[in-house]
């Protein structure tokens, strides 16, 4: 369990992950805003044609690949292990440890929101062009995933708790 002094070193950084998160969102919702006020709307609902297909399925495909990707291109606990295993006889090891975890959710949270973003620009631009429902309804999908996994502290500091767990597990197997 992180100690009151260490999430207090941890803050800047859980901020910074919330900025970004929320910047990212922002810009999404902005840009539905405009798309959906120069919408003709006489056209919707649109026939389903190739591109909107192309648009829904590509769509769903960044939707589901937004939680596998970060985790493979992500630091991991064992990668973090080796780096900070030089620090285990010293005071400095949590730290070292939350440090990396930290830099993990970062990244993680940027590609996390990248690629959903980029489904809902995507599925923006089809439904702009066609009108389609189908596209309508992943761009909504979306926003969602966005809102609902937006990067609340508690939830980021029970990650490092997990992290710190295990890296401290690992490093016991690599020793």
């Amino acid at each position: 369990m992180l100690s009151p002094t260490q999430v207090q070193r941890a803050k800047p950084k859980l901020l910074l992950i919330q900025l970004i998160a929320a910047a990212i969102l922002i810009g999404a919702f902005f840009f539905t805003g405009i798309i959906l006020t120069m919408t003709d709307w006489s056209k919707f609902p649109g026939d389903g044609r190739i591109m909107s297909l192309l648009g829904a399925i590509t769509g769903f495909a960044m939707l589901g690949l937004a939680w596998i990707v970060p985790n493979l291109i992500a630091t991991s606990s064992t990668q973090i292990a080796a780096e900070v295993i030089r620090f285990r006889d010293s005071d400095q090891l949590d730290d070292k440890i939350i440090e990396g975890s930290l830099a993990s959710l970062v990244f993680r949270r940027i590609v996390f929101s990248a690629i959903i973003d980029g489904a809902i620009f995507l599925n923006l631009i089809v439904f702009f062009i066609e009108q389609n429902t189908v596209n309508l309804a992943i761009i909504g999908l979306g926003l969602l995933v966005m809102v609902v996994g937006f990067p609340i502290q508690s939830r980021l500091i029970s990650k490092i708790d997990d992290q710190l767990r295990d890296v401290k597990q690992e490093m016991r197997l690599i020793v």
